[in-house]
């Protein structure tokens, strides 16, 4: 019923178009100098013209109404998309975790080295509650009480976002960590940590060694490891 009623409109639309056309062509014309042929004719040939040029109207208005709607769901699903991306990384999936490589290092071996040394000179503490301690920098003395989740990881940086805030890692006051400097994960009850890409890295200490960790290492965090990240290093404790 909706598509008869906006058939009739646009029906009626046309006609008051083509009439007002014929009219004004009709004025110019000498109506005694034409016989009753010459007239059909050119009444005929007036209305091709002007049902032409009604029908350029209509297509024009056409095609204004696809772009503009072209145009809006454009934009609501690049909306919606960007709402998906925010609700994945709040989320926090854990995929990278187990397809992440650890790379060479330069300073400290490598990450998965590292790692390994870490691992044997410290027991394992499984728990869910990770304490990281500020022992220098801009917010030394600081302690921070997180719990990450599966996915719902605990972010590290200079922001001040409510991910941060309420369970994560919030540097705002020191200027060489970026705003969304790294991330700390739990996957089968072991900690792990990413960079996530930041402008001044994140490396881990040992023994007074720096090991840089690129973007690709994921490692497990063990109980006293200690990471600087900016101005910053930070003592990790596992459980309460």
């Amino acid at each position: 019923m909706k598509g008869d009623a906006n058939t009739t409109t646009t029906m009626t639309a046309m006609a008051t178009n083509f009439e007002t056309h014929l009219q004004k062509q009709f004025q110019n014309i000498d109506k005694t100098k034409f016989t009753l042929r010459d007239f059909l004719t050119l009444q005929t040939q007036l209305m091709c013209e002007a049902l032409e040029y009604t029908t350029e109207q209509e297509l024009a208005k056409l095609d204004d109404l696809w772009e503009q709607t072209g145009e809006r769901l454009f934009r609501e699903h690049a909306d919606r998309m960007r709402k998906l991306e925010e609700a994945v990384e709040d989320a926090g999936m854990d995929t990278d975790v187990e397809g992440s490589s650890n790379t060479d290092t330069s300073s400290g071996g490598s990450a998965n080295e590292v790692k390994q040394q870490n691992m044997e000179s410290n027991p394992k503490k499984k728990s869910d509650i990770v304490r990281v301690e500020v022992l220098s920098g801009p917010h030394v003395g600081q302690v921070f009480r997180i719990k990450p989740r599966a996915r719902a990881h605990s972010w590290v940086g200079r922001s001040t976002g409510p991910k941060f805030v309420k369970n994560g890692v919030s540097l705002s006051e020191d200027m060489e960590v970026s705003t969304t400097h790294g991330k700390i994960m739990l996957k089968n009850k072991r900690v792990y940590y990413q960079d996530h890409g930041s402008t001044n890295g994140s490396f881990l200490i040992i023994d007074g060694n720096e090991s840089e960790l690129e973007p690709s290492d994921v490692i497990e965090l063990e109980d006293g490891m200690i990471l600087r990240i900016g101005l910053g290093n930070l003592k990790i404790h596992l459980g309460d």
